[in-house]
């Protein structure tokens, strides 16, 4: 529910000034990940031992984008519902997250938008290990695609390598993969 606030004011703000509305697309998203994470536990079982975990997430919510044809840089943001699972369970940890993604087209002219660039992410998870908090950075690869005259398929690809901290665990780390496609008006 608060995700929704947030949304309908930021897509309030952003009409209320035209030209800035006209420079930005909105609309939503929906992704899912790979990785490996190393962690180190500070008690427990696995207290001062150094484990090696498979994880999967999955992230859907909010899209903001200023990348428009003849413009070659562009802001990415992706907030919403991020959940994180060991192996094949899903949703061992949910919460929110947002991914900032900085692009630079290769082709700026054309209808079709390739770009890559610089990613940052932030997140809040909590479920079956007692929470926390993640943050990383990477790198992404996008294609934005026209469906008619005004919205667009935007396609994504991004590395990440993050930093975990909860409270079961001193530390982790984590390279991930992510496949992500955003709807955009």
């Amino acid at each position: 529910m608060k995700q929704l606030g947030i949304s309908s004011i930021a897509a309030m703000l952003l009409l209320a000034v035209p030209g800035a509305a006209s420079a930005i697309n909105i609309g939503f998203h929906a992704g899912f990940g790979s990785g490996t994470m190393d962690v180190t536990f500070s008690d427990g079982f696995f207290a001062g031992e150094d484990v090696e975990i498979d994880v999967d997430y999955f992230q859907a919510g909010f899209t903001l984008d200023t990348g428009r044809q003849g413009k070659m840089f562009q802001y990415r943001l992706h907030a919403g519902y991020h959940a994180l699972g060991e192996g094949t369970v899903p949703d061992e940890q949910t919460g929110i997250g947002i991914d900032n993604h900085f692009g630079f087209a290769f082709n700026p002219g054309s209808a079709v938008r390739v770009w890559a660039g610089p990613s940052v992410y932030v997140g809040v998870l909590s479920g079956d290990f007692d929470g926390g908090a993640y943050f990383g950075a990477g790198a992404t690869l996008g294609v934005d695609i026209p469906v008619g005259d005004g919205p667009k398929l935007g396609l994504e690809l991004s590395y990440r390598v993050a930093g975990h901290v909860y409270d079961d665990f001193d530390s982790g780390t984590s390279d991930d993969i992510f496949l992500r496609a955003a709807f955009l008006f």
